[in-house]
């Protein structure tokens, strides 16, 4: 009895161990890339984080774990982090995945990332001789150093940074076949990628809109169980595509919601750890000007709690960070005027250009703008843009074209002194200005404290947000995916949206 129970046990996880899971993402338009530099993009983000080895991940329980790298060390000055790399690994066509062939990937990352400027290497332009490796002076970067005896390799920077070990999480800084990038540092074909992570990519659509990759063979499993799905395909969608075979699904990014999807469907949530905020631009016209931007915050920040926001992922605020609070002594003193003005003539439309919100957060946000409009001399009214359109997820995610902008970008719970540098003093990503300079400045002074967050960076912070007003946070929101009930999808709520889809479990 006990053998047959155990071959009963055995055939039953091996058949769940072959099924696939069904991953689909909203996208309207366009297809998925390969390219490392378009993975700010989280349709890519999905993709590239399953495929693309990475020196350490997110657990199931939001913590950091090993990957490429089988541990790390940190010095005690924290000036120096090593990690070293597991053995015998290798990616989808044999590749050696080491520590010397991970410096090389590097190197030519340091390179890609930064081409045309704008900050985008983060902490990793404060490694010493980071500069004179992009300027030319030097061809090595002399804070990278490798040990090939021990496998390792090591980072020394100017001053200790800040949470190094997220960005050693992320699809950027992976590890990738350099042979599969041209002489113009590009991919040569973008339905096509050398794999360095758990999944490799098994067929991909001519319009790349549907992918399915497969498990390694050739990768250690060791530390998977054996109930885990074998295959996932992630397929992009732009209605309820997903409703007439939904068997063993998530889905992200739907615009809408149905009653129907309670009988068949559970919704698993993360903490509100992205921001969705108002972008006024103090580059272009009418916004340049300081007194307008402040009305309009002015304004929001006095209607935005009166109106309700029945939405199961979302909650307002006026604040950036939702643990990050500014301390209960903190007055504003930003706005000139307590009491309405009236304007008279003809008032500028201004489009407030966004990807993509749910029906209920749309209309609660056009609800604000059109009674905010009321004492402006501006209307202000959200329009979608096809992020897929050359050049619109740029501008979108930039100040260049659109004066104002409705962002959806993940903050942190709490206040990281990393992720403020992206967004406020790269072009990385999503990125916002800083034209009074004093925001790089913050977070300058305390990346020199290793990055160290306490109350007055947080006071000092939303003062800067508050008086700049570029930045006006209106709700925060947390990841949210659908999924049948076959599925048990707990690993995805910790990480900060990293979907680690090789921990989904079937039930």
């Amino acid at each position: 009895m006990t053998l047959l129970a155990s071959l009963a046990i055995y055939k039953q996880l091996k058949s769940t161990s072959n099924k696939t899971l069904n991953y689909w993402h909203y996208a309207e338009s366009g297809g998925f890339s390969l390219d490392p530099r378009d993975s700010d993009s989280y349709v890519n983000f999905v993709l590239l984080y399953q495929i693309v080895g990475t020196l350490v991940k997110n657990g199931a329980d939001g913590t950091y774990e090993g990957f490429l790298a089988d541990s790390w060390k940190i010095s005690p000055d924290k000036h120096t982090y090593t990690f070293y790399f597991k053995p015998n690994l290798n990616t989808s066509r044999g590749k050696i995945v080491n520590a010397l062939e991970y410096s090389k990937v590097f190197h030519f990352l340091s390179k890609y990332l930064s081409k045309g400027g704008g900050g985008g290497l983060v902490q990793f332009d404060r490694i010493v001789g980071m500069n004179d490796y992009l300027s030319g002076k030097s061809e090595k970067i002399y804070g990278v150093n490798v040990e090939k005896k021990e496998n390792s390799i090591s980072f020394t920077f100017l001053e200790p940074p800040d949470d190094l070990l997220i960005a050693f999480t992320e699809p950027y800084f992976g590890f990738y076949n350099l042979e599969d990038f041209d002489s113009d540092i590009r991919l040569k074909n973008a339905k096509s990628l050398d794999c360095s992570g758990l999944f490799d990519i098994s067929t991909i659509s001519d319009d790349r809109r549907s992918v399915v990759i497969k498990r390694r063979t050739n990768f250690s499993l060791s530390s998977l169980g054996v109930s885990h799905y074998h295959s996932i395909h992630l397929r992009l969608f732009s209605g309820f595509e997903f409703e007439k075979d939904h068997s063993d699904s998530i889905v992200y990014g739907f615009k809408d919601t149905k009653d129907s999807w309670n009988e068949e469907f559970i919704y698993t949530t993360s903490d509100p750890n992205m921001l969705g905020a108002l972008v006024l631009s103090p580059l272009l016209e009418p916004f340049r000007n300081l007194d307008l931007r402040l009305e309009v915050s002015n304004q929001i920040d006095k209607i935005y709690k009166e109106l309700p926001l029945d939405s199961p992922r979302s909650q307002p605020t006026n604040y950036f960070n939702f643990l990050s609070t500014p301390s209960s002594s903190f007055k504003l003193a930003i706005h000139k005027n307590d009491s309405p003005q009236e304007f008279s003539g003809e008032k500028l439309s201004i489009d407030v250009a966004y990807f993509n919100l749910l029906t209920s957060e749309r209309n609660w946000i056009n609800d604000i703008l059109e009674r905010a409009s009321d004492n402006l001399p501006v209307v202000l009214k959200l329009k979608q843009i096809d992020r897929t359109q050359p050049g619109e997820f740029a501008a979108v995610n930039s100040d260049l074209k659109y004066a104002s902008r409705f962002v959806t970008v993940v903050v942190g719970g709490t206040a990281s002194n990393q992720n403020n540098k992206m967004m406020f003093c790269s072009d990385l990503g999503v990125s916002f200005k800083d034209p009074s300079k004093r925001m790089c400045d913050l977070i300058n002074r305390y990346e020199r404290k290793s990055g160290f967050i306490d109350q007055a960076y947080i006071d000092e912070f939303n003062k800067v947000l508050w008086e700049d007003a570029v930045v006006i946070p209106m709700m925060h929101l947390g990841f949210m995916w659908l999924h049948d009930k076959n599925v048990n999808a707990d690993a995805l709520r910790s990480g900060l949206g990293m979907p680690r889809l090789d921990l989904v479990k079937r039930k």
